[in-house]
């Protein structure tokens, strides 16, 4: 029963991390089209 609060909290950690790894993977998404767009444009 003392491992179940200690599981419940890494789930809780893992969760929140999934979410700010896939916020930044967005932000950085939109950053690579912005700069193909700008390259584009330069071209």
């Amino acid at each position: 029963m003392t491992c179940s609060p200690v599981a419940s909290n890494s789930l809780n950690i893992t969760v929140s991390d999934v979410r700010e790894v896939r916020q930044q993977i967005s932000i950085q998404r939109i950053r690579l089209s912005a700069v193909n767009h700008i390259d584009l444009i330069v071209l």
